[in-house]
């Protein structure tokens, strides 16, 4: 692996720069969206203040994590690689919040699992809610959507 990360290749370390750029922005503007809508309303600001604070700590360590490559060239690159992968693991385990109303108190935060289900899932099937009344209107849609 170091032999594959060697000052020879430089285009693989732009490479993976890029997708770590890439990575960090996109981790950011998930921090703000995603802590508004998983913290209850009574907590939701500290949520976020402290979800920003632990985003910009890693800002602070890089470059503490950098000066490790005095010691080894690959043990940066490891801590930054892994460090990520195991972020979106975690990431994996929190409750999903598509179509479901945020929580209001602590208590509907920590029975998010027993709530009712997302509100399209509740929908009967016979209701019928903004159909389009024209064929005209139908063909425009499915044109839209395809």
């Amino acid at each position: 692996m170091a032999n594959f990360l060697s000052v020879d290749h430089p285009n693989v370390f732009t490479g993976l720069a890029m997708v770590g750029k890439f990575g960090i922005t996109a981790s950011f503007a998930v921090i703000y969206v995603y802590t508004a809508e998983i913290f209850p309303t009574v907590v939701r600001q500290t949520g976020i203040g402290v979800s920003s604070m632990f985003a910009r700590m890693g800002g602070v360590l890089a470059p503490i994590i950098n000066m490790l490559h005095n010691h080894s060239a690959a043990t940066p690159l490891i801590i930054f690689g892994t460090s990520p992968l195991l972020g979106a693991i975690f990431a994996l385990a929190l409750p999903e919040t598509a179509d479901r109303p945020l929580p209001d108190t602590l208590e509907d935060a920590e029975n998010w699992d027993v709530r009712s289900a997302p509100i399209l899932e509740n929908l009967e099937p016979d209701e019928d809610f903004g159909s389009p009344d024209s064929s005209s209107e139908k063909q425009e849609l499915q044109h839209l959507a395809s």
